[in-house]
């Protein structure tokens, strides 16, 4: 039988065992992916969601957020909605002072993340922090390090700030710190001053504090206003200025910075930085310092876009966190005058009796 007939029946013979082999089927999650990879596309859901976008968008414009959530709110789960309408939604849906539904919200946040939005990402990466309604959504507290990094290097300002703050190398975090600045953070602007005129992560440069602090308090951020203030009273980094270092404390204490309300009860109790002596103004801002628990930190961005919102915002992280062993020794409680005394009698009680025993042992 010639060679290549062989051949022939062997291939046919295979071919019929394939065909008879049972099939296996693909898994859920397998099948899921593949569903996820190739869409099917169906143009007249997509025209109609395209237009419910549209209109959805307007009315936004025009106020009627609700009316606009409402109208597309059916349509979340298609492919097509619009991701900027999304974080519109998101925020809306999240702001204590709007809809106040941030379980419902982060949803919206997470979408219009998964479009490219870098608002939302950051504002998803601000939640995860905060461990806010996360369970909803399918996230966790260590996503926040995935959504700070994407939005950051898609060049979100705020962003950048806090994963320079989270940020483990030294280097990266003043790189970051300083991207956020350039990009007209006033928290990164404080946040790299502040590394400038102190040295850390890298040299000292008081004329760099300077430019920053000055940027940062001029957008209104009162840490930077405080510290600017300082260098002017002190002619540290530029020349003393009694009337902009009172000016600029002025700004910082009224918006509850505790350092800046000390120093102007001093300069009114002393008539220090060009102020009159006023025992009253000493004794008032004396008083809001000693009611005022503020520490000095470096300061994370919030996602809400209104100042009205800044009494949800937290520090996310220190530049130069206190160690736990002092936060431990601030939070004990101090003893009574009367616990002391009676503590030193007891001390004094003992060693009367050793002194006893020792006598009668001899």
């Amino acid at each position: 039988m010639p060679r290549y007939f062989l051949i022939f029946i062997l291939l046919i013979s295979s071919m019929i065992v394939d065909a008879q082999a049972p099939k296996k089927k693909a898994s859920p999650k397998s099948a899921k992916a593949a569903t996820a990879a190739a869409p099917v596309a169906d143009p007249m859901e997509e025209s109609n969601v395209r237009q419910k976008n549209i209109e959805a968008s307007e009315m936004f414009d025009l106020g009627k957020e609700q009316q606009a959530l409402e109208h597309v709110k059916k349509y979340f789960e298609s492919p097509y909605m619009d991701a900027d309408l999304c974080y519109k939604i998101g925020l809306m849906l999240c702001d204590p002072k709007r809809l106040n539904q941030p379980c419902e919200g982060i949803k919206w946040l997470l979408k219009a993340s998964d479009g490219g939005v870098a608002e939302a990402q950051f504002a998803t990466a601000y939640m995860c922090y905060h461990k806010q309604c996360l369970e909803g959504a399918g996230l966790s507290y260590d996503d926040h390090q995935v959504w700070y990094r994407i939005a950051a290097e898609k060049g979100q300002p705020k962003a950048m700030n806090n994963y320079g703050l989270i940020n483990k190398e030294e280097k990266k975090i003043v790189q970051w710190f300083k991207k956020s600045a350039n990009a007209g953070s006033p928290a990164g602007q404080y946040n790299y001053g502040l590394c400038n005129e102190v040295g850390k992560h890298l040299d000292k440069n008081l004329d760099e504090a300077v430019n920053y602090y000055r940027k940062s308090a001029e957008a209104g951020f009162p840490r930077a206003q405080y510290h600017l203030a300082t260098m002017y009273e002190k002619g540290h980094g530029l020349r003393k200025n009694s009337e902009e270092a009172m000016k600029y404390m002025m700004l910082a204490a009224e918006s509850g910075v505790r350092e800046a309300q000390m120093e102007l009860s001093v300069a009114f109790e002393k008539g220090k930085m060009g102020a009159k002596k006023d025992p009253e103004a000493a004794r008032k801002w004396g008083d809001m310092a000693s009611e005022n628990h503020m520490d000095e930190q470096s300061y994370g961005e919030d996602f809400y876009e209104s100042k009205i919102f800044e009494d949800t915002l937290k520090p996310v992280k220190a530049v130069e966190p206190i160690p736990v062993e002092i936060i431990k020794k601030k939070e004990e409680p101090k003893p009574d005058k009367k616990e002391k005394e009676e503590k030193k009698e007891e001390k004094k009680k003992g060693k009367k009796a050793e002194a006893v025993k020792v006598e009668e042992e001899k």
